[in-house]
């Protein structure tokens, strides 16, 4: 049962879902645009709407190719000063008074904006070049690690400089440094940070020498990337089948054409997703690529004897915003194993570990703790006091919080998806279970019995699969690459 909310909170919903509704109503917010347009909205699977009116005016987006959100508050100082949503303005009181409307800038569909290149052509040291949305500290979780980490290999064995290009977001070096010390990898000697921000029409261009290699973390990151290169310069790292992230339309239909690039390379995360491609008839990611293992090292994930408070910690990996994590179904599980006392609150604490949560109250009274946009350090010490976690993930790839979980020491529930029906290669702490509930109730039953066997538990960890050092993760796949 979700807690009440305060009379404040209760005002404040109401007055955004009038605004929500007005929008609705006006043919200058175009729903399927805006999703269209903002790659990151739709693969998380937010309503447009509420996008907009909560974080997406602020972010200087645009409701429709009909409205500039930006024009209007530059043509009316006044509204920019007093923080009005620009469109509601309009609507409101600005049509009434005259007000023009502002229309929007052209945009390529999605988050798509041709990476401008503009050529060198004396002879210089060969460089990689990572693409990426961002790199800050928000954003340096799983696979933004893992393309930084996979960079800087690539450098260091092809001897090169490293250059971070950042489209969303400044770039942020601290932070990058910080995270590779993580993850016990060897920072480059030289490396340096280019902003060429897509979402502004006077975006900055990137020199482009004839030994440059890129990297590429995203599908539209390749797409705007292959606007500046050849294919044959580009490595796609793969870290699930992107396609999925969005509904059958232009979106799906553009993410499939970058994946079936000819002559593009690919870095493809686990084998499992690896099987996934070659079973879907990607046979270009077969030939063009290689797969790899993540690592996790003992510096972060690690077994740390748990206190022996009578209790066992319970945690589970939510993120409402993105639909393939399954929060929907992952919150009936834990509500429903509390009412069947397969996680008693006499024995168990709770923990809701991920973005974009509210505070619930779950069945006899639970109210679990919280904990959202960890730092990484903070994130990895949380994981090292869990017993047991429940962790989904719709798509082919196992996701990173059942192994970090497993790593930590930890047992993980997660689903089966298409060729994931087993994840015990990586650990046996790690059950994979159907989708359903009644199965997952199953799992997290076999996982509670598990987690208090702890000489089990324990004897499963010292013999799990997954590796610990990312040089050795990322040799066999770089070996295949880089001959190519």
């Amino acid at each position: 049962m979700l807690r009440l909310a305060s009379p404040q909170r209760l005002g404040a919903e109401l007055r955004l879902w009038r605004a929500a509704a007005r929008l609705r109503r006006s043919s200058l917010f175009d729903a399927g645009w805006y999703l269209a347009t903002y790659a990151d909205v739709a693969e998380a699977g937010l309503d447009p709407v509420l996008h907009y009116l909560r974080v997406g005016a602020a972010e200087g987006r645009d409701p429709g190719p009909k409205f500039s959100g930006r024009d209007y508050l530059a043509a009316n100082p006044d509204v920019a000063r007093a923080g009005f949503n620009p469109l509601l303005h309009y609507l409101r009181r600005g049509k009434a008074e005259g007000r023009g409307e502002a229309p929007a800038r052209p945009r390529a569909a999605g988050e798509l904006a041709p990476l401008l290149g503009f050529c060198v052509t004396s002879a210089e040291q060969s460089r990689v070049t990572l693409v990426t949305d961002s790199l800050g500290p928000r954003s340096l979780f799983g696979g933004v690690a893992t393309a930084l980490a996979f960079a800087t290999q690539m450098a260091a064995r092809l001897g090169s400089s490293l250059r971070v290009v950042t489209e969303t977001e400044p770039p942020e070096a601290e932070a990058a440094g910080e995270v590779l010390r993580m993850l016990g990898v060897v920072p480059p000697q030289e490396i340096s940070f280019v902003f060429a921000d897509r979402t502004r029409p006077e975006r900055r261009e990137i020199d482009v020498g004839s030994g440059d290699r890129f990297v590429s973390t995203a599908w539209w990151n390749t797409w705007n990337l292959l606007h500046a290169t050849a294919p044959r310069n580009v490595i796609h790292l793969l870290q699930d089948d992107e396609r999925m992230f969005y509904p059958h339309g232009d979106t799906h239909l553009m993410c499939a054409e970058v994946l079936a690039t000819p002559g593009l390379r690919f870095a493809v995360n686990t084998r499992l997703l690896h099987e996934h491609f070659a079973a879907e008839g990607f046979d270009n990611v077969v030939r063009d690529g290689a797969w790899f293992e993540p690592a996790f090292p003992l510096s972060c994930y690690r077994w740390e004897d748990r206190a022996d408070d009578g209790r066992q910690h319970f945690c589970f990996y939510a993120r409402p915003g993105h639909p393939r994590n399954l929060y929907q179904r992952g919150l009936e599980t834990v509500s429903a194993a509390i009412e069947r006392r397969i996680l008693d609150p006499d024995r168990w604490t709770f923990t809701f570990v991920g973005s974009g949560l509210d505070e619930v109250e779950l069945p006899r009274g639970v109210r679990p703790r919280v904990l959202q946009r960890l730092p990484w350090p903070d994130y990895a010490a949380t994981l090292r006091g869990i017993d047991l976690g429940l962790s989904l993930m719709y798509t082919p790839h196992p996701s990173y919080p059942p192994l970090d979980l497993a790593a930590s020491g930890a047992v993980a529930v997660t689903n089966r998806f298409g060729a994931k029906r087993s994840l015990s290669q990586y650990s046996a702490n790690i059950l994979c279970v159907g989708s359903g509930l009644d199965a997952l109730l199953d799992g997290l039953a076999q996982g509670a019995q598990l987690a208090a066997d702890l000489p089990t538990r324990r004897r499963n960890y010292m013999q799990s699969g997954l590796l610990r050092d990312w040089s050795a993760a990322f040799g066999p796949a770089l070996d295949r690459l880089l001959a190519a």
